[in-house]
């Protein structure tokens, strides 16, 4: 134990001297990392152990009352292609809901990709073990919500969703996983503070297609593999995320903000699915393109409409973008400066501030075009890559 916990601290101070960068790539936290190779069916996996337990006058509390709503996640088939691995979870969660003796459990949707409909256990810190199914998945978003049905005779508490809109760079967060199979490791902890708050993070990928998440939460928390789909509290408790992804390099955790999960998650239980908005046009950030930075005016911030998909919204609303003539010359598109009257000026917050809207939503645009500021209205439809 002795050993385990200055190896923690170490990775804690090798993490404090670095610099948090949300730019370059990352990847997704799985205890098991897997590659798998068709041609002969082996598996490589990696395993790593970061993390350190900070103290704090509050954090007892928190953790004492949150404890038991926090799961380890096994797969079994996982567990059965690696003879010999270390017990460990494959992923962590918590509770949200239950309905007598239904109850749902989120977690991120790569933990369990590609074994959606394999057995899969969540285990409780006391001990517990429930056989679980996957009802739901998100992969824009990263959430999966898995039902257990409870043993009445069981305590089992919901935790409490926060408000991530109310956040701020520099408030203390606390991030939960449930990594390690074993009394002595449950519920592995870190304190740290929140970096950054609206960054589109690309999560890499493990079994298909990299996930962006979309307004993500950036924190200083060194957590260790297994931990994803972890909450990430507030000091009160309450989950204003879900830790989705970490930066070795950076030392920095990326988490799916709470509003996010509270927005999606009730119609994923449901429906059984979410269908996420588009207004069908790709964006890039002013500032980026000097040309086209300096050929505006200094007060007008916003994005340039790059590309616009064919008989989308943002075609159908009149919007135009980017082109190449003949000779190789780029004529910028319009510049959108707001949405609904909220400035954006990143693709990131045209992105979040889009899918926090439904579909068959109304949005209307600002844009600057010609030397004019001018507003037009688009329906928002059901996403589709273009």
């Amino acid at each position: 134990m002795i050993t385990i916990t200055l190896l923690l601290l170490l990775s804690q101070l090798q993490c404090n001297a670095q610099s948090t960068d949300p730019s370059e790539p990352i990847r997704r936290v799985n205890e098991v990392e897997i590659n798998k190779k068709l041609d002969n069916n082996t598996i490589h996996y990696a395993t790593s152990l970061e993390g350190v337990l900070t103290g704090s006058a509050n954090v007892p509390l928190v953790i004492s009352n949150v404890s038991n709503s926090v799961v380890g996640i096994v797969i079994p088939f996982l567990a059965e292609a690696i003879p010999g691995a270390n017990p460990a979870f494959d992923g962590s969660g918590f509770v949200y809901n239950k309905e007598g003796r239904v109850s749902h459990i989120i977690t991120n949707e790569h933990v369990v990709s590609g074994f959606e409909e394999d057995p899969l256990y969540v285990y409780f810190q006391d001990g517990s073990r429930y056989e679980a199914s996957v009802i739901s998945t998100d992969p824009i978003s990263d959430v999966v919500v898995l039902q257990i049905i409870w043993n009445a005779s069981e305590s089992l508490e919901p935790l409490t969703m926060g408000n991530s809109s109310n956040l701020q760079v520099g408030e203390e967060v606390i991030a939960i996983g449930n990594p390690f199979i074993g009394e002595s490791y449950s519920n592995l902890v870190t304190k740290g503070i929140i970096s950054k708050l609206g960054v589109e993070a690309e999560t890499g990928e493990d079994f298909g297609e990299a996930t962006k998440i979309l307004d993500a939460i950036v924190t200083d928390t060194v957590i260790s593999g297994g931990s994803s789909g972890g909450p990430l509290l507030n000091n009160q408790g309450q989950v204003i995320g879900m830790t989705t992804a970490s930066d070795d390099a950076q030392c920095c955790t990326y988490a799916v903000p709470s509003d996010t999960i509270s927005r999606i998650v009730p119609i994923l239980i449901e429906a059984g699915e979410y269908i996420h908005p588009s207004i069908g046009l790709i964006p890039v950030i002013l500032n980026s393109d000097p040309t086209a930075r300096e050929s505006t005016p200094v007060n007008i911030q916003g994005v340039i409409v790059d590309t616009i998909k064919a008989e989308g919204p943002a075609h159908r609303a009149g919007l135009r973008g980017s082109t190449v003539d003949e000779f190789g010359e780029v004529k910028f598109g319009d510049i959108l400066t707001a949405i609904d009257g909220k400035s954006v000026i990143s693709a990131d917050e045209f992105n979040a501030v889009i899918d926090q809207h439904s579909v068959g939503d109304s949005v209307n645009l600002t844009l600057y075009r010609n030397g004019t500021l001018q507003s037009v209205s688009a329906t928002l439809e059901p996403f589709q890559p273009f």
